[in-house]
């Protein structure tokens, strides 16, 4: 059984190593569709025109390829079978079923998944059980046909780590989650946890989860969170059986980079954005560039010039702006005209 300082060290080489590079280039993309990129060319803040076409791009696409009622077709393995028709049939049913309650999400998990692609340059889906279904005493399907077994849970995938060399068909072997959680949220997913202190229900504290085929282990600033009924950690560490004995997460790559040697995270998980930076940022610069001679051309500076003999102002360099809509007052010295 792994233990928990190994767990930690897995965490420590993914986060700062592995995907030290990957979380640079995700995190510059944000940038970019968040209109927070840097023009280092326009100095004057108030000149600097972003075009926010990342966000209009991709927005727009996203619009135009998903479908507001997505199907879900699935073939038989062998045409001519009845059985096979049959249990396609029953599978293409509970498949549109979990579509439509889908779509009922506050977050359209198709257009999200489709934007993770272009922002991020790949999507992660974090699976787990349903627990009102696993612990309901009775016929769930029959007393609760709406509801789905398992949760669809799209994470952010700069919060989500595992070595590209170990996945299979899109699973990872192993698997762990980290990021600032709200500590409200974490003390109604986990009420024996201890360590909320003063801290307020919006404030955050480090909350880590890990996966791998055996087992699973969570904690929340270095405190472990799986507990048994009478508040004790579950194998003295606080590591638990995985009870799917299987990776819960689904992971896909955008398919715009390359799969090199060492499968090379930042290279893998590459973003349509990436491939446009440079142009983005040479069109706000022309832009900024262009608002600010027409803002000037149309507010002119003048010029104030005073006869000899009147007073020099000691600060009148400081104060002299070459802006446009400004108005300058050059005192000019004894014989200038």
């Amino acid at each position: 059984m792994i233990t928990i300082s190994q767990i930690k060290e897995f965490k420590d080489y993914m986060v700062n190593q592995r995907h030290a590079q990957r979380l640079i280039e995700q995190n510059t993309d944000v940038g970019f569709f968040d209109n927070q990129y840097p023009l280092k060319l326009i100095k004057k803040p108030d000149y600097q025109m972003r075009t926010n076409f990342v966000a209009r791009m991709i927005n727009g696409v996203t619009q135009q390829l998903i479908s507001k009622e997505p199907k879900m077709y699935v073939l038989p393995k062998k045409a001519e079978s009845g059985t096979d028709k049959e249990a396609t049939k029953r599978i293409s049913i509970l498949g549109n079923k979990w579509i439509q309650s889908l779509l009922n999400y506050a977050i359209n998990p198709f257009e999200q998944t489709f934007k993770n692609f272009a922002i991020f340059g790949e999507s992660w889906i974090y699976l787990p059980h349903n627990q009102l279904a696993a612990t309901y005493e009775g016929d769930w399907q029959e007393d609760y046909p709406s509801i789905m077994p398992i949760h669809f849970i799209f994470y952010d995938p700069r919060i989500v780590f595992a070595d590209p060399s170990e996945e299979i068909d899109g699973q990872p072997q192993r698997a762990v989650v980290w990021y600032k959680r709200a500590v409200g949220d974490i003390l109604e997913h986990y009420p024996k946890w201890t360590k909320m202190g003063n801290k307020k229900p919006h404030e955050t504290s480090d909350f880590l989860l890990y996966f791998d085929n055996d087992l699973s282990y969570a904690e929340a600033d270095g405190e472990p969170l799986f507990r048994n009924k009478k508040g004790k950690l579950l194998h003295g560490e606080g590591q638990r059986e995985n009870p799917y004995h299987c990776i819960p997460f689904a992971h896909g790559f955008s398919g715009w980079g390359i799969d090199t040697q060492g499968r090379d995270p930042h290279e893998l998980a590459y973003s349509r954005i990436r491939m446009l930076r440079s142009l983005i940022t040479e069109d706000s610069q022309v832009r900024s560039d262009q608002l600010y001679n027409f803002h000037g051309f149309a507010h002119r500076s003048r010029t104030l010039y005073l006869p000899a003999g009147t007073e020099l102002s000691e600060d009148w360099a400081a104060s002299y702006k070459n802006d446009p809509d400004k108005l300058n007052v050059i005192q000019l010295p004894e014989g200038a005209s």
